[in-house]
């Protein structure tokens, strides 16, 4: 895995997490954190062929996420000799992934 380059996949159906495996090839190199649709059994061992450094679910923890990815950015940052920065900070945190408006 390239640790510069992190992709955060959130396919909203089961559907669309099998696109995303139909491309795997194309995300070798990128380190992957998945957030899942659903919990079935089925769906966990399909997200799990894209070989995510993190999942989680649709109903999960957005601070979690949250901080897996800042660490990343962080220890990417720190690799390459420049501070991270995590800009302002969020002032209204959601409680799951569901609460993020789509378009």
């Amino acid at each position: 895995h390239d640790e510069s380059v992190v992709a955060v996949l959130f396919p909203s159906t089961r559907n669309e997490l099998w696109q995303l495996v139909s491309i795997e090839n194309l995300l070798d190199s990128a380190t992957i954190l998945l957030i899942l649709p659903d919990r079935q059994e089925d769906t966990i061992r399909t997200g799990h062929r894209l070989r995510p450094r993190f999942l989680t679910y649709v109903d999960g923890d957005v601070d979690e996420m949250s901080a897996v990815l800042e660490r990343m950015l962080r220890t990417f940052g720190s690799q390459q000799g420049a501070p991270y920065n995590s800009g302002p900070k969020q002032a209204e945190r959601r409680s799951t992934w569901r609460d993020i408006p789509t378009q």
